[in-house]
């Protein structure tokens, strides 16, 4: 079968999606037409990988020649449908949210005690429901404000209090700011683009003075506030406020926030590890754990690459080799196909290399290649290493040129790129390093201590133990 966006999206539905869709595109309401019942029923049954759009249209029209452009129209109609319906079962998860359309909806057919029985019973389950996150506050607005309208319109003399949305507007709106500046940060981080931050840098002088530290009471605004610090100043203060404040709040937010600030969390750690700060690895380590306890490094059952070795690389820097051993069987199955012998092999080779047996690690490196820049890069450093430790100088300083020469050509390594050059010309400062001149030895770990950005520190400064 052809690629087709309706072929695509109908693979990714539930079994839960598909029940509710064939009751949905039987419903008179949301669709008339017999057509589109006979191809979803179809698509359903289908083994898309054996499919023609011929074996389709003479499901769907037995007894007409095939028209190619009649397929595509009864296609369109059913990817309607299934958008639709994507709406209608948003809005039923979305409780609060549809006692306001209705509320709307009564108000419109002059219905004003159903729309004060709805609004009421919205406000309701927004009280009763752990959740106070930004799209909470917003809501809370909107429903003072549907009150507010509907006092206006009935006597101009009546009690007309604002202070209650203007409170919650005011909450959403600085909350929403913050995690806006949290997103351009992490952003800017990554790809080295300047963003402007004047209008946050004077929303955060009103929010931090005295008289409004009750703003900074509210989960809402207090985590949004912590993780923009923490990005910005990258100060350890801020990270623990989050830190608590996570701990203290998680029911506050959804299962996409906690994933933002988990994010947020992990990259400090990575950040403060590159600054060779080692307090930060049994951090990290806590972190990952937490977020792969809570499902929060998933998307779709699935997890990145990215993830599966930082994860491995936190418990390998605290010699938890049965934990990471059994983590990357157990979570292998979780990376996509196309990644996943290239990253196990890759991780195993890790985990062989901590545990001293270069020979495993460089047997399994050798299988190891990769289109990434990021993890291309990273197997390379390992294998560098791996030559050192075999006293293969060599084969190490061709690798090093050739790595050199990796960095230097990507142009979207953020950050990285600098992490690696200065590795680089350090690696090569310890090849041509003599061993003998205490005083160039004494040097060169001066130099990498005071090198704020560079990866593998901690083991660069290893090896120049070695020599004193």
């Amino acid at each position: 079968m052809p690629s087709n966006k309706l072929f695509t999206l109908f693979q990714s539905l539930t079994d839960s999606d598909l029940r509710a869709l064939k009751q949905f595109v039987r419903s008179p309401f949301h669709n008339q037409r017999q057509d589109v019942v006979l191809l979803f029923d179809a698509l359903r049954a289908a083994c898309f990988s054996k499919l023609t759009e011929e074996d389709l249209y003479r499901v769907v029209y037995p007894d007409s020649p095939f028209n190619k452009k009649a397929l595509a129209y009864v296609m369109n109609y059913l990817m309607q449908a299934i958008e639709d319906y994507f709406a209608v079962a948003a809005l039923q998860k979305q409780k609060a949210k549809r006692e306001l359309w209705i509320a709307r909806a009564a108000l419109e057919h002059g219905q004003k005690n159903i729309f004060k029985q709805k609004i009421k019973k919205a406000k309701k389950i927004i009280e009763g429901q752990a959740l106070d996150n930004l799209e909470a506050q917003h809501l809370k607005y909107q429903l003072e404000m549907e009150l507010y309208n509907l006092k206006k319109n009935e006597a101009r003399g009546a009690d007309m209090d604002l202070k209650k949305p203007t409170a919650h507007l005011d909450v959403f709106l600085i909350g929403a700011k913050l995690r806006q500046g949290c997103l351009l940060l992490a952003h800017q981080n990554v790809l080295k683009v300047d963003y402007e931050h004047d209008l946050l840098e004077a929303l955060l002088q009103y929010l931090e003075a005295p008289e409004r530290q009750h703003l900074l009471g509210l989960p809402v605004i207090a985590l949004y506030h912590h993780s923009y610090k923490a990005l910005k100043e990258e100060k350890a203060i801020y990270f623990e406020q989050l830190k608590t404040g996570l701990a203290k709040h998680r029911d506050c937010f959804t299962l996409s926030e906690l994933k933002d600030f988990h994010a947020i969390g992990l990259n400090f750690c990575i950040k403060q590890i590159n600054k060779g700060k080692s307090e930060y690895v049994r951090e990290l380590f806590e972190w990952y754990r937490q977020a792969l306890q809570e499902g929060l490094l998933l998307e779709h059952g699935v997890l990145s690459p990215v993830h599966y070795k930082n994860i491995a690389a936190s418990g390998l820097g605290l010699k938890e080799f049965e934990w990471v051993a059994s983590f990357l069987q157990e979570y292998k199955s979780r990376i996509e196909p196309k990644h996943r012998e290239l990253n196990f092999n890759y991780n195993m080779a890790k985990l062989y290399y901590e545990k001293g047996d270069f020979g495993q690690a460089m047997q399994l490196l050798q299988v190891v290649k990769y289109d990434d820049s990021l993890p291309n890069l990273t197997s390379k450093i390992l294998l560098m290493k791996i030559y050192y430790e075999l006293e293969e100088f060599t084969a190490l300083e061709s690798y090093l040129r050739s790595f050199e020469g990796s960095v230097r050509r990507q142009r979207k390594l953020g950050y990285h790129k600098e992490n690696y050059l200065n590795l680089t010309s350090l690696m090569y400062k310890l090849l041509k390093l003599n061993k003998f001149d205490k005083s160039a030895v004494q040097k060169l770990r001066s130099v990498i201590l005071n090198t704020q950005t560079l990866p593998e520190k901690k083991w660069l400064l290893s090896r120049i133990a070695e020599l004193v």
